[in-house]
């Protein structure tokens, strides 16, 4: 594919485009920025301009980041930035809603009000006796999915699909594969253009009898000036194939593969406001995986939640050589975090040395100077400050 790649004016020198079938895409990109200049931010385009083509586009909305990698990126005049499909308010914590007697096409409405929506395709459900929202629309529409038994993910123009599967042929013809579908369903195509979408099938190799193959997850990689397409591909059902392939599935339903067996270290490109799981590239080579979303995110302490930066580096292991239980086990020893939270949701955990409001209260007069908690707007009011010298943790509670 030949084609130059632009988010919001700029040139893109490296991208990684990562389409699931269920979800929110994901964006990894470093982008041409001058000394100085202010990088994009809120929703842009990331337009691929194709030779011979009409150019295509994905709306996406760009992530606070971080800033000790980034600032020494921009400063050699590229900006390292996240983003992710649509307009981001997908993944906004929010507030629990009970439902009853309701049509669920309503509850999505409500999932989806902050974004651009396609929901024609799902006009008659039946009526749920009841239902629950929490953490983030996008964690309650995959809950809710699950249930109607309905596959949501978000298009190139930002709008959020909710349909039922229907696998539409991407071409006619067979595309070119560079590399083949391994154990793991993971292949690599020479595609003229990023119009290769989750949720279609393409035809096999002509070599290569069966039905066509699912499209399970694209990703877009850009990089020393070369375009590639990898994809994970699952068998539609229905047809025969070759001998060999129903051995290799066989076996890889006896014993996992061995990949999943060993740790991998990921890239955090985005994470739960809510629940604080995560979403993983994958890094090394040959990874079991494309990427991963919604993985827990186990620290060994219980109650204990810590907000990565984007970009920050962990550690995942497969429970059971199981690909579908993914988690993560700890991040690296010198990596920065943003917050961290122990026990109570709603009470951060402070740190020795962090500054904390004491209250307000009114200064006495002569020697002692004695203080007096206040309201804070009672007359002559004075807020105190200090630093925390030392501290305890127990039951889930900061104590200091």
């Amino acid at each position: 594919m030949s084609a130059s790649v632009q988010i919001d004016g700029h040139d893109v020198y490296t991208l990684r485009l990562a389409l699931p079938l269920l979800g929110i895409g994901s964006l990894e990109a470093e982008i041409d920025l001058d000394p100085g200049a202010t990088p994009p931010s809120g929703t842009v385009l990331l337009v691929f301009a194709v030779e011979d083509k009409p150019s295509i586009s994905y709306l996406v909305t760009i992530l606070p980041s971080i800033g000790g990698d980034d600032a020494g990126r921009e400063a050699l005049g590229r900006f390292r930035l996240f983003a992710v499909q649509g307009r981001g308010a997908l993944r906004e914590a929010i507030d629990g809603t009970d439902y009853a007697d309701i049509d669920p096409r309503l509850i999505v409405e409500d999932l989806v009000s902050g974004e651009d929506s396609d929901l024609t395709s799902i006009q008659s459900l039946s009526t749920l006796p009841r239902w629950s929202t929490s953490g983030t629309p996008k964690a309650s529409l995959t809950r809710l999915c699950s249930r109607l038994e309905l596959g949501w993910r978000v298009l190139p123009s930002g709008a959020v699909r909710v349909a039922a599967e229907t696998w539409p042929a991407y071409a006619t013809a067979a595309p070119i594969y560079t590399a083949e579908p391994d154990a793991y369903g993971l292949a690599e195509l020479a595609l003229d253009a990023p119009d290769l979408l989750p949720g279609m099938t393409i035809l096999r190799p002509d070599d290569r009898a069966g039905d066509p193959w699912r499209v399970a997850e694209v990703v877009y990689t850009l990089g020393d000036g070369a375009f590639r397409t990898s994809i994970r591909v699952q068998l539609a059902t229905g047809g025969q194939g070759p001998q060999l392939e129903h051995w290799r599935r066989a076996v890889g339903v006896a014993l996992p593969p061995l990949r999943l067996f060993v740790p991998h270290t990921a890239t955090v490109v985005d994470q739960d406001a809510s629940s604080g799981a995560l979403g993983l590239r994958l890094d090394g080579r040959d990874p079991p995986l494309l990427t991963l979303a919604a993985v827990p995110f186990w620290l060994g302490l219980p109650g204990r939640r810590v907000r990565l930066p984007l970009g920050a580096r962990v550690l995942v292991h497969f429970l059971g050589g199981n690909e579908d239980t993914p988690a993560v086990l700890g991040h690296e020893w010198a990596g920065a975090f943003d917050a961290e939270q122990i026990g109570d949701t709603a009470v951060p955990l402070a740190k020795v040395g962090d500054v904390v409001n004491c209250g307000y209260f009114s200064v006495g007069t002569g020697p002692a100077y004695a203080l007096t908690k206040v309201p804070q707007f009672a007359p002559g009011a004075t807020l105190i400050t200090g630093s925390i010298t030392s501290g305890t943790v127990a039951g889930g509670k900061v104590a200091g």
